[in-house]
């Protein structure tokens, strides 16, 4: 990863630049890069976030789901080839590793298993990867349901406040 003289990520990090933005995405696509970054962001975002799945799915699912999301991320942030890197939750444009995350998680939601298991072997060892893909796919119904919650998600503003 490259980074500045203050230690923060470069523009230049091939994870971060960004290859899309939240308006050309599907649905299922930009709830998985919400919650990604509104864990990303702290103890307090994932505080709001988990409060919100309690209330959009029951505490029982609530719960499983925050802790599907955080295995996830162990894996993606301690356990992937390189790092993996997020953009804030108020940015409008998509970076690498987030498009790649939240591809899985689309092939997962249409039983699409071999896409998924190509996509996850662009930067996990093969030896994680059917791990990482069986707790993928029971996120992948996570974020369904919580898409079919909503009715505006292509804002980062609306994001925060629905998701978190």
């Amino acid at each position: 990863m490259t980074t500045d003289k203050n230690l923060r990520p470069s523009l230049d990090a091939t994870g971060f630049k960004p290859v899309g933005f939240l308006n050309e995405i599907s649905d299922i696509e930009a709830v998985t890069i919400s919650l990604l970054r509104s864990w990303c962001n702290g103890n307090d975002e994932q505080f709001e976030m988990t409060s919100k799945l309690i209330l959009y799915l029951g505490k029982e699912k609530g719960f499983e789901a925050r802790s599907n999301l955080n295995e996830l991320c162990k894996i993606l942030f301690y356990r992937s080839r390189g790092n993996f890197m997020c953009h804030n939750s108020d940015c409008y444009c998509i970076g690498a590793h987030e498009a790649y995350f939240a591809n899985i998680i689309l092939a997962l939601a249409n039983e699409d298993i071999e896409e998924a298991e190509i996509l996850a072997s662009l930067f996990l060892d093969t030896n994680i990867i059917g791990n990482f893909l069986e707790i993928a796919k029971t996120f992948s119904a996570t974020a369904q349901l919580v898409n079919k919650s909503k009715l505006n998600i292509r804002s980062p503003s609306h994001l925060r406040t629905q998701i978190q």
